[in-house]
């Protein structure tokens, strides 16, 4: 598997599907941006997490 498929799926089955927050700061940048499905706009870990 590569590594993209291999952090995507990490994302989606340990901190999407487990809500397992730990794993954010070694998955995203500090600064990264995550734009919801219903239009809110976070950036960096804390917003995400939050």
């Amino acid at each position: 598997m590569s590594h993209q498929i291999s952090v995507v799926t990490r994302f989606y089955k340990e901190v999407w599907d487990h809500a397992d927050k730990s794993l954010v700061p070694g998955i995203f940048h500090l600064d990264f941006t995550f734009r919801g499905s219903l239009g809110p706009v976070l950036v960096g870990h804390e917003q995400f997490a939050g």
